[in-house]
């Protein structure tokens, strides 16, 4: 196998200059890849982990479907390369979405319509923390395993809202 650094081939031939010349659409889902990853590892050259990746997956569709734990397993992936695969997944994901509109929940009513499929008998009891802003706008929703002992944790909840941006907790 030929291992030749980005930094080894000539400058038409390098990811980066080829988008800057002749743009993504003349880029290979390799070399999509190894811009993306942005390096390699002391070991693999970045074209060469970015091949490792279409191959351990199959193909590009099947990478986005890898988890955290199968992405480490390739050598020259760690977490941080492994978390930019998965988030660079899911910003793509996102944008094949149509843009949703706020959900609102301003009424008893709303929120029993929104939320009634997180309360079935079937279920263990839990608590659903639901954060809205001040246009009542659903943020996020988090549930909370009901403990007959305990009171829901209060770090875990501040540590929610922080996630979520939100900036008021109320009752």
């Amino acid at each position: 196998m030929n291992l030749v650094s980005i930094h080894q081939r000539k400058v038409t031939e390098r990811p980066r200059e080829r988008m800057q010349l002749y743009g993504p659409l003349s880029l290979s889902d390799q070399e999509l890849l190894a811009i993306l990853l942005g390096s390699g590892s002391s070991t693999v050259p970045v074209m060469e982990l970015a091949q490792q990746l279409l191959g351990h997956a199959t193909s590009l569709s099947k990478l986005t479907q890898q988890t955290f734990d199968e992405l480490c397993t390739i050598k020259g992936i760690g977490p941080a390369k492994a978390t930019l695969i998965l988030a660079a997944s899911e910003l793509g994901r996102r944008m094949q979405q149509p843009q949703a509109l706020p959900i609102r929940i301003d009424s008893e009513v709303a929120a029993i319509k929104h939320f009634k499929r997180h309360f079935s008998p079937q279920q263990d009891p839990s608590y659903l923390l639901v954060l809205l802003n001040r246009q009542r706008e659903l943020l996020a929703t988090s549930e909370l395993q009901y403990d007959e002992t305990l009171q829901p944790d209060l770090s875990k909840i501040i540590r929610i809202v922080n996630d979520a941006c939100a900036h008021i907790v109320s009752a």
